[in-house]
């Protein structure tokens, strides 16, 4: 279903246009954050956000997903949101891995980046830095605890969109890779 109505008012009809990998790609799935008053609701009810990202697996998550009407038609106009978790799933469907194992075995494994995933292991810890953003008054807060940081504790969901923790050598390796147009150290 897609939400149409530039008018302000909300109605539901069915897509005309299927959603593609494409649309997923370029974040024009019509798939949001659910911050839009058009979905707000059925993101929420369905329980579509962060949150759900350390309480349900990938397939959960894309069932729920599943649930919510689409912000506008696939193809049609460019939101932020979800489409990177959806292709997560489609990565886990295709390759019959999770996709964190998939990411391991294809990504963070041939490119020699051991010190990146969706966890930091015990054995880390102590190398692990707080996160800090800016706050209000032009200083900085405090934004993840290195001491209790989610990040200790594997997630139950692999997310597409975010979510990963990693050192500045293995996204240097990473962004390496892709100015050598997928290749690093022979390995493609």
């Amino acid at each position: 279903m897609a939400v149409v109505g530039d008018d302000g008012k909300v109605s539901l009809e069915d897509a005309k246009t299927p959603m593609t990998i494409k649309h997923l790609l370029t974040h024009t799935s019509g798939l949001s954050y659910g911050a839009e008053d058009a979905v707000k609701a059925a993101y929420t009810k369905h329980k579509v956000n962060s949150g759900a990202r350390r309480e349900v697996t990938l397939e959960e998550f894309a069932q729920r997903a599943a649930q919510v009407p689409l912000l506008c038609e696939p193809g049609t106009e460019w939101h932020y949101g979800i489409s990177m978790d959806i292709l997560g799933r489609v990565v886990e469907v295709a390759s019959g891995q999770i996709f964190g194992d998939f990411v391991e075995d294809r990504i963070l494994e041939p490119l020699g980046m051991h010190d990146s995933g969706f966890s930091v292991p015990e054995k880390d810890h102590a190398r692990f830095a707080s996160n800090y953003g800016p706050s209000d008054d032009g200083g900085m807060r405090l934004i993840d605890d290195a001491q209790d940081s989610p990040y200790h504790a594997e997630p139950s969901m692999h997310s597409g969109g975010g979510g990963m923790v990693g050192t500045a050598s293995d996204y240097m390796r990473f962004a390496q890779m892709l100015l050598n147009g997928g290749e690093l150290d022979g390995v493609r």
